[in-house]
């Protein structure tokens, strides 16, 4: 009497266990689509962050350029070096400030972060045949 409920009990559970295993493989694909956003917009956050610092680090850098003190400049002309290993995009206005120190420093004497400025152009090729600097 009941014989042909159990067999469509058994039909309608196969369907129930294949509608909860679909709702479940689209929950997980769309919660891995969100964690991988998540990840993503951490990521750019993290870059943005380092970002800012290296500017921050920058603007100190260019400061200390025009400190008194020979040791503290020559570290910021290290600390410029070291950004435009990171971020190669600063490389022309790196040049473009040591050039504007160097052209102020006019004395007799090089002292070692001038020196230092100038190795640096010279380097990655910022002058051109006539020894001027090349802006292009």
């Amino acid at each position: 009497m009941f014989h042909w409920l159990v067999e469509e009990s058994s039909a309608i559970q196969n369907w129930v266990v294949s509608l909860g295993i679909i709702a479940g493989l689209i929950f997980a694909f769309i919660r891995s689509r969100a964690i991988d956003r998540q990840a993503s917009h951490a990521g750019e956050q993290a870059q943005l962050s380092r970002r800012v610092h290296a500017t921050e680090v920058f603007n100190k850098a260019v400061e200390q350029l025009y400190n008194e003190h020979v040791a503290i400049r020559l570290g910021a002309v290290y600390t410029l070096e070291g950004i435009v290993e990171k971020y190669p995009d600063l490389d022309f206005k790196v040049v473009e400030i040591f050039q504007a120190r160097i052209r102020e420093s006019r004395t007799k004497n090089i002292s070692p972060d001038i020196q230092e400025m100038i190795n640096y152009i010279f380097q990655n090729g910022y002058f051109d045949e006539s020894g001027d600097f090349d802006h292009d």
